[in-house]
């Protein structure tokens, strides 16, 4: 990281218009430093955090997690409560800011949790929104590894993003 610094350690009060610029570099600690764009592209919801890929679309859990530096550590049983219900996929919706209402909960299985894929998605870019989840209890080991449009690039009008509790 680099500070500026004005050294101002004059008596001069003509030598206090010349005043000296100068660039320090410290470092910072690895724990210290945060990424941005994770902090952007994250929202906790009931102690659950979720997470996708700005940068890319058609990834598993596993991939948006590694791809933002996270763990993808969570349980299946956890991370199927935590999406499950109505509620709980609204509110999760709602902390993205996406709008709308999100559908009735369908036994899918990769959208626990996905985006829309019948819109264009842009990279970087966010979430399509409404969400969808899913009432599928594998639904999380499946999304570990898969998705609705694996591996279909952002641009494409069937790309998703996946939503992913990266921990």
């Amino acid at each position: 990281m680099t500070a500026v610094v004005q050294d101002m350690s004059t008596d001069d009060a003509a030598e206090a218009d010349d005043l000296t610029m100068l660039a320090v570099d410290f470092a910072m600690p690895d724990f210290a430093k945060v990424d941005l764009s994770v902090a952007a592209t994250c929202k906790t919801v009931d102690g659950v955090r979720w997470c996708y890929n700005p940068k890319a679309c058609g990834e598993n859990c596993t991939q948006v997690c590694a791809s933002l530096g996270l763990p993808l550590t969570i349980s299946d049983n956890a991370w199927f409560n935590a999406q499950s219900t109505q509620l709980a996929c609204q509110a999760i919706n709602d902390a993205f800011g996406l709008g709308g209402m999100v559908g009735p909960l369908g036994s899918n299985n990769y959208a626990c949790i996905e985006d829309q894929g019948s819109a264009n998605h842009t990279m970087p870019g966010g979430l399509i929104g409404p969400l969808i989840c899913s009432i599928q209890q594998n639904c999380p080991s499946l999304l570990r590894q898969n998705q609705d449009a694996f591996g279909v690039a952002c641009g494409v009008m069937s790309s998703r993003r996946a939503l992913c509790p990266c921990q």
